[in-house]
């Protein structure tokens, strides 16, 4: 589509702005102008019409990834007068630094094409939170293609308007120029000071007259077919997102996701370790704790990781693995009513396997309720340590989950690597209960080779049988936030039946790690990936 250009008057004189460029920007100082909220026409003006600008406006109300982390930013679209806006975080979210490449953040991918000039100019609109209640400095940064950001630092005054009146307030502009070449494009928003409000991005460039992005629908018809790809990193203990093995609980009025944490930096013997996290919407996620080795606990010395949850009656039953042990690792159990201090089962470790199939180990533990009974899924190896596969285990209804009460329900591994997907490793499982069936989510091959996630279906809760000979969920494609794996799948259900599919993801094939998540819907028995 061939885009318009219109040239609007600027309300106020350019003013320089100290802001630090990004290394592949050039010397343009950034700027900031004021203007009105008016869709229908807007600032082109610094770019000279003889140059035959072009520009993108991009959505801002679909993003196409929004990182939060262990801080609990709460990065969203909200509702104003004039049409939706972008909040990156609440006023009393943590204090973020702008320029660090993996903190809060939100993506906006973009699509240059025949462009004569290599050097693009992003702008950026921005308001103060509603009903600010003193003069206040507003740090964010913006960067281009996983680039150095450019940070701003914007000065509000004391706003006491709500959301809605602020829709005829004038928007606070910056500017920023960078060098790109034709393609596909990322431009990342850096969370800073918490509270700010973006209003519209444009990206501006001259001497195109040739199409400049593909549209196949109109920004209205985008709102209902956009999806926005949600990511949470905790970053408390290594400086860089980093979280695994997601397990979502809905506990009281919140939700609980459990993962798997590595250990600090610098810090010998502070082992992997189980974080815990909070949201009320499945979407903006707070780091609350961890779940450490218990003093004393020899089994735990090592390390504790890759929880899975239930919620029976009134508390919370953890299952979990031992970490660093080798064929000793094992699962174990500990229960509590707040979600964040848990009492340990005095049985610990509940369960190993037994048999020629494996090597002794048990990890990734999956507990759910079947047919009168609870089944324990976990993982293993082989007695070379070489290939991964699953196991079950049972117990009766009235078990308090010890030791004794689990009973090795196969002499055989219930599946195995066998598709040439899957590698050498089939982990992970995830247990979602329709139509008075089993499906099973696993994770297939080892960590970023890549590691992808297949499904398959049970009767009897033992006896599997895949549902497709390719993955259901694989990684994603070159420059997606997960190309190295989409792996260790989680299906939570919701107590109104809803159903998501967390899982674990990464780019950089294992130096962060982040957890997604999507919507899982069902046509009768065909399971559907929305």
């Amino acid at each position: 589509m061939n885009i318009k250009l219109t040239l609007v008057m600027i309300m106020a004189a350019i003013i320089p702005v100290n802001a630090h460029l990004s290394e592949n920007s050039f010397t343009l100082q950034p700027t900031f102008s004021f203007h009105t909220l008016n869709r229908e026409s807007d600032l082109l003006s610094m770019v000279n019409p003889d140059d035959k600008p072009q520009f993108i406006d991009i959505d801002i109300a679909h993003p196409d990834i929004i990182r939060t982390t262990g801080g609990g930013h709460s990065l969203k679209t909200v509702n104003c007068k004039n049409g939706e806006v972008f909040q990156m975080g609440l006023i009393n979210d943590p204090v973020a630094d702008p320029e660090r490449i993996h903190g809060p953040s939100v993506d906006y991918r973009f699509k240059i094409e025949d462009i004569n000039k290599d050097s693009i100019k992003v702008f950026v609109y921005t308001m103060p939170p509603s009903q600010l209640k003193q003069d206040s400095e507003f740090k964010y940064g913006i960067s281009i293609d996983g680039g150095k950001p450019v940070v701003f630092n914007n000065f509000f005054r004391q706003n006491p308007l709500s959301l809605g009146q602020m829709s005829t307030m004038s928007s606070l502009m910056n500017c920023a120029a960078f060098k790109v070449e034709d393609g596909k494009h990322r431009l990342t928003l850096h969370v800073g000071d918490p509270g700010i409000i973006i209003t519209r991005i444009l990206i501006i460039w001259g001497d195109c007259e040739s199409n400049i992005i593909e549209q196949q629908t109109s920004k209205a018809e985008c709102s209902n077919t956009i999806q926005t790809t949600y990511l949470y990193g905790d970053d408390v203990r290594i400086g860089r997102p980093y979280s695994k093995d997601p397990h979502v609980i809905h506990y009281g009025d919140c939700y609980f996701m459990y993962y798997t944490i590595p250990p600090y930096e610098g810090i010998p013997n502070s082992g992997w370790n189980i974080g815990i996290a909070l949201s009320k919407d499945l979407t903006n996620w707070k780091r609350i704790g961890e779940i450490t080795p218990m003093n004393g606990c020899e089994y735990e010395r090592n390390g504790l990781c890759a929880p899975a949850a239930i919620v029976r009656n009134d508390t919370i039953h953890l299952f979990y693995q031992t970490y660093g042990n080798r064929e000793r690792d094992a699962i174990c159990h500990a229960w509590s009513t707040d979600g964040i201090n848990f009492s340990r089962n005095s049985t610990n470790p509940i369960f190993h396997p037994t048999g020629d199939w494996n090597c002794g180990r048990a990890i990734d533990a999956e507990v759910c309720e079947y047919k009168g009974k609870y089944f324990l899924y976990f993982a293993s190896r082989d007695k070379a340590f070489e290939r991964q596969l699953l196991g079950v285990a049972t117990a009766p209804i009235y078990t308090n989950f010890n030791r004794e009460d689990w009973t090795q329900a196969a002499d055989y591994s219930i599946l195995q690597p066998q598709l040439p997907w899957e590698g050498l490793c089939i982990e992970g499982p995830s247990i979602a209960k329709h139509n008075g069936k089993l499906y099973m989510f696993y994770a297939g091959s080892y960590n970023n080779v890549p590691q992808q996630i297949g499904m398959a279906v049970s009767d009897d809760g033992i006896n599997w049988k895949r549902i497709s000979d390719q993955p259901f969920l694989p990684n994603g494609k070159a420059g997606d936030w997960n190309t190295s794996e989409s792996g260790h799948p989680h299906i939570f259900t919701d107590n109104d039946g809803s159903m998501w599919l967390f899982f674990q993801g990464n780019n950089d094939n294992g130096f962060t790690w982040y957890i997604s998540r999507k919507r899982i819907l069902w046509d009768n028995d065909t399971c559907i990936l929305k």
